[in-house]
This record gives C-alpha cells, sequence and structure tokens, in this order.
C-alpha cells in the first residue's frame, strides 16, 4: 500500500511518500491511543483489518472513509 509520492500543492507543501510500514506504524500507534482517535482517509484493506472494531463512515471504492475510534465513557459505570 505504497503511498504515492504527489504534492498536495504546487509548491510542494505536504509530499507523501510512505511505505507499508509506516502505515503499520501508523496504526499500530492509533491503536494504543487511550483517547478519541478520528481519522480520515482513503479506503484501503490494511486500515479495515488494523482498525476492526471501529467505527467507520463512508465506503471503499475512492472515496474518503473516517474510522473513529471513541473510548468507553467512565460516567457510564
Amino acid at each position: 500500500m505504497r503511498t504515492r509520492k504527489r504534492p498536495f500543492r504546487s509548491d510542494g507543501y505536504g509530499v507523501l511518500d510512505w511505505t507499508d510500514e509506516d502505515h503499520v506504524k501508523l496504526l499500530s500507534r492509533l491503536q494504543d491511543v487511550a483517547g478519541a482517535v478520528l481519522l480520515s482517509g482513503y479506503w484501503s484493506p490494511l486500515y479495515d483489518k488494523a482498525l476492526r472494531g471501529w467505527e467507520t463512515v463512508g465506503h471503499h471504492g475512492g472515496k474518503e472513509r473516517l474510522w473513529i475510534k471513541r473510548p468507553a465513557q467512565k460516567g457510564l459505570f
């Protein structure tokens, strides 16, 4: 799932060049976050598998998808 290197703006700001390993590291760290997480990106089987159990909004097919992690509210228990 190599992220293609491409600028988001004409001045080159925001150039990405992530390897599969970079994505796996990010996903691992997001799993360890104790608070809420909202991740926006394009659908990927790697992300769907790693973030299984998270709430999702959107679907694959080139459209953006949201992965949402909400910790349990302590006041509910």
